[in-house]
C-alpha cells in the first residue's frame, strides 16, 4: 500500500522569480502609454469634432462667457475705445472672408494686465494696458486680426472640446462624488484664462493676420510693434527676474515664445513677399487720442 505525506511547500511557489519593483514599473509605464495615447486620441477627436459644432450652439453658450470675464477682469463700459476695437474687428472679419453668422463682438476692460484673447462664442477681449502698449494702428490690427483669425478656424470650441473631453474621460477613469452638467465641465475646462491653443493653430492664427495686415495696408510694416513690445519685457523679466518677472505680460502666458514667433512672423512676411516698397515711404496709422 502506497504511503502518502503532506510534503513541505516550497517558499517560492506562487512568488514571482522577478523583482516587484521591475514588475511596477513596468505596470506604471504600461499605464502611462494606455494614458498618453487616450490623451492624443481626445485631442484629435476634439479638433475633428469640435469645428463641426454649429455655431449658433457656441454662441449661446459665449452668454455664459461674458460674465465670467466681467468677474475676473471687471465691469465693461461703453466707450471711444470699444466703439474704435469693434470697427476694426468688423472690417477684420470682411477681410477674412467671416459670414455674417458668425458675429464677432469686442469688449474692452480696464485693467492693468497686458492681454487679449479670442473666446467661446466670438468674443475677443482687449484691456486697457494692451491698448497703452501698442504705438500705432498696425501692431493693433495684427493682433485684433489674430484674435479674429482663432475665431475663424474655431479654435476656441476646439481648446474647450479637448477639456470637456478630457473632463468627461477623467470622470469616468477616477470617479465623482456628483454628476456634474456639462456646462460645468465645459466652464471647468478654462474657457476664459485658461484657454490655450495648439502651436499649429496659433501660426495658422498669424500667418491668417499678417494676410489681413497686407490686404488692408499693402504692406507689413508695423505689423510686429506689439510682439516687439513684449520681446523686451520677456528679456527683461529673465534677466532682472523678482518684481519685473512677475509683472510679465498675462499675453505671454497663453501665446508662444515672443522671440521665436517673430522669427516666424518675419519668415512668413519674406516667403509671401510682403514687405513694403523700399521705393515708397511706409505710412503707419496713429492711434486716436480716445480723448
Amino acid at each position: 500500500m502506497p504511503q502518502y505525506s503532506n510534503s513541505e511547500i516550497p517558499e517560492h511557489i506562487n512568488v514571482s522569480r522577478g523583482s516587484p519593483i521591475k514588475d511596477f514599473i513596468k505596470l506604471s509605464l504600461g499605464l502611462l502609454a494606455i494614458l498618453a495615447g487616450l490623451a492624443y486620441f481626445l485631442a484629435v477627436s476634439a479638433n475633428w469634432l469640435a469645428p463641426k459644432i454649429p455655431y449658433r450652439w457656441e454662441k449661446s453658450w459665449g452668454t455664459a462667457v461674458e460674465g465670467l470675464f466681467r468677474e475676473e477682469l471687471g465691469e465693461e463700459k461703453e466707450n471711444p475705445q470699444r466703439a474704435y476695437l469693434q470697427s476694426k474687428v468688423d472690417l477684420i472679419a470682411q477681410l477674412q472672408n467671416i459670414p455674417e453668422s458668425m458675429a464677432i463682438e469686442v469688449h474692452y476692460i480696464e485693467s492693468d494686465l497686458v492681454n487679449a484673447f479670442a473666446t467661446l462664442g466670438g468674443h475677443i477681449i482687449v484691456t486697457s494696458a494692451l491698448l497703452d502698449k501698442v504705438s500705432h494702428e498696425n501692431g493693433l490690427f495684427m493682433v485684433l486680426a489674430h484674435e479674429v483669425a482663432h475665431i475663424k478656424y474655431r479654435h476656441p470650441i476646439q481648446a474647450v472640446g479637448r477639456g470637456v473631453l478630457f473632463s468627461i474621460a477623467s470622470s469616468a477613469i477616477i470617479g465623482q462624488q456628483k454628476s456634474e452638467s456639462l456646462s460645468s465641465l465645459i466652464w471647468g475646462a478654462g474657457t476664459l484664462t485658461l484657454m490655450s491653443f495648439s502651436r499649429d493653430q496659433e501660426e495658422q492664427a498669424d500667418h491668417e493676420a499678417l494676410k489681413t495686415v497686407y490686404d488692408h495696408y499693402g504692406h507689413t510694416s508695423g505689423a510686429f510693434n506689439f510682439f516687439e513690445y513684449l520681446a523686451e519685457a520677456e528679456q527683461g523679466a529673465s534677466e532682472e527676474g523678482g518684481k519685473e518677472a512677475r509683472e510679465i505680460p498675462v499675453f505671454l502666458s497663453t501665446h508662444p515664445n515672443t522671440r521665436e514667433r517673430l522669427a516666424n512672423l518675419k519668415n512668413i512676411v519674406i516667403e509671401n513677399r510682403w514687405q513694403a516698397s523700399l521705393a515708397e515711404p511706409v505710412k503707419v496709422e496713429t492711434l486716436p487720442s480716445f480723448d
